[in-house]
């Protein structure tokens, strides 16, 4: 039954985090924003800093310095390890805290570590042994057989989500690739006179127009994950957001 208890709790802290992250976000960006890497109302990263924390603060439970303390750096090292695998894995920047005060690469600020501190209080002395209390008084069949499924729904969910990030990878590759042929037609026209420099307009015009539809149709299946993630970047030396880039394009040429 650990195992299978496991499962349940990490399903559980998993969609917690997804409440948290999307009631803030939503707050912050004033429309409905579903946060998270997957598809589903879930983010794993909760969960796992929630079972390092309940792991490694067993022993200092009693104290709510230590707890929050101590809850700061591990859920901020987890925040952090989390951004360097993703970005590793996708080669992209999928958050970006440059803008914050006392920030570390970009990848964690001190800010959300205070309240990666105040939820560890809240989670160690609260939230858990809530849960657990009610996990008592559900049979364990009913346990087992929701592990089951929340396993299969967690791996669907998964592949279903790396293959979209695949395919939004070859949709933005696409687009840079417009914007930058754009780009360069745009540079050749400011270094170019008369009958050249019209022609070259006259080509660019025709561009334009032609990649019109193309770009709509790859942005649309890009539209999940750059909503999820504003200030995702190709890369962390980019200076805007791959959604900026996009609505900068756009509102010059749309």
């Amino acid at each position: 039954m650990l195992f299978v208890r496991a499962i349940i709790l990490f399903s559980v802290y998993s969609f917690l985090g997804w409440m948290i992250e999307t009631v803030f976000c939503s707050i912050c960006e004033r429309r409905f924003v579903s946060r998270g890497f997957l598809f589903g109302p879930v983010c794993p990263i909760y969960a796992f800093g929630a079972f390092f924390v309940l792991l490694l603060l067993k022993p200092f439970s009693q104290s709510y310095l230590l707890t929050f303390v101590l809850g700061m750096v591990i859920c901020s090292a987890v925040e952090y390890c989390a951004s360097y695998i993703l970005e590793k894995l996708f080669n992209k920047s999928w958050w970006d805290y440059n803008d914050y005060l006392l920030n570390l690469n970009g990848r964690i600020t001190f800010f959300y570590s205070l309240a990666w501190g105040f939820l560890c209080l809240l989670l160690v002395s609260i939230v858990h042994p809530t849960i657990g209390l009610l996990l008592r008084h559900i049979p364990e069949k009913v346990q087992v057989s929701a592990s089951v499924l929340l396993s299969i729904a967690f791996l669907a969910d998964i592949i279903y989500s790396i293959h979209d990030t695949i395919r939004f990878n070859r949709s933005f590759a696409a687009v840079s690739d417009v914007i930058d042929r754009i780009n360069k037609i745009k540079s050749m026209i400011a270094a170019s006179a008369g009958d050249t420099k019209a022609k070259l307009e006259n080509e660019l015009a025709s561009l334009v127009k032609q990649q019109e539809t193309f770009l709509k149709t790859q942005v649309r299946k890009m539209r999940r994950i750059l909503n999820s993630f504003p200030k995702l970047r190709a890369s962390k030396m980019d200076r805007l957001s791959i959604r900026e880039m996009i609505h900068q394009y756009i509102n010059r040429h749309g």
